[in-house]
């Protein structure tokens, strides 16, 4: 059974039966276009409208495309027909939403269309507001003489947000195919963007000779300045960030700990 796979590169969504998981990306290195501004390698997808059905509670249901764009109707002779017209399910509420959900009204069903699309088209803006911080923060960077260490890492970021935010701006279903893949997508997005533009603003502020903006955080909350121990900690977050695609969690802080204290 394939399940959604949405994730930095998942432009190929799906895993086999028996495990096996990668992506185009991943085995072609494979990518559309340069950034103009930043210059960072980057996918184009293409109406990935089945891909990001898979995995989606419709999916795990049986739903097919054909069930909710192109569904039964009668005419005006009461001859029965497959439609063709392909279009939102919204424009024949009776026969799509309302045969698996009899218990709802016409105006129920649109609601629940509504709420999905309007909260996804929310998350993509607030995507778009941050990759676009992003890029501004690299050409400030870039044009304080910022280290390429420095902008090669941010590069990678925007690729990771790009295509985390691309998958739903790409498709045409404002995220009601998955809404659950949708908000955790968008969500990452975010999250890589302001990564992004945390390591830009420390490069800047390490160019300035000022202190980091992680040094700066770290004296607000402890009221001292930062030990050796300390930034060999952070060091350490850092790097299982970039390698982990997350955060480290308690459990594997203490385990840090543990081995290196």
């Amino acid at each position: 059974m394939r399940r959604a796979r949405l994730g930095t590169y998942g432009t190929y969504p799906y895993e086999l039966d028996k495990g096996e998981s990668r992506t185009q990306v991943e085995v072609q290195d494979f990518r559309d276009f340069k950034h103009a501004v930043t210059g960072a390698p980057l996918i184009k997808l293409q109406h990935p409208e089945a891909e990001t059905l898979w995995g989606s509670k419709h999916d795990a249901a049986g739903v097919e495309c054909k069930n909710c764009h192109m569904p039964k109707a009668q005419n005006a002779q009461g001859q029965t027909y497959t439609s063709h017209w392909q279009t939102s399910p919204r424009n024949y509420l009776d026969q799509t939403c309302l045969t698996c959900h009899p218990n709802w009204t016409r105006e129920e069903a649109e609601y629940q269309i509504d709420a999905i699309q309007n909260y996804t088209r929310g998350k993509m803006r607030k995507a778009e507001c941050w990759l676009e911080k992003l890029i501004d923060t690299y050409q400030a960077a870039k044009d304080a003489g910022a280290p390429e260490s420095a902008l090669q890492e941010a590069r990678k970021q925007q690729d990771t947000a790009h295509v985390l935010w691309e998958w739903w701006t790409a498709e045409n279903s404002d995220g009601f195919h998955n809404p659950e893949a949708a908000r955790e997508s968008l969500a990452q997005s975010i999250d890589a963007s302001t990564r992004g533009i945390a390591l830009l603003e420390q490069a800047l502020s390490e160019k300035r000779g000022g202190p980091s903006a992680w040094e700066i955080a770290f004296r607000a909350e402890h009221g001292r300045a930062p030990t050796a121990q300390d930034i060999a900690d952070r060091e350490w977050a850092d790097d299982f960030q970039r390698e982990n695609g997350q955060s480290p969690t308690p459990a594997d802080w203490e385990q840090h700990y543990f081995k290196n204290r």
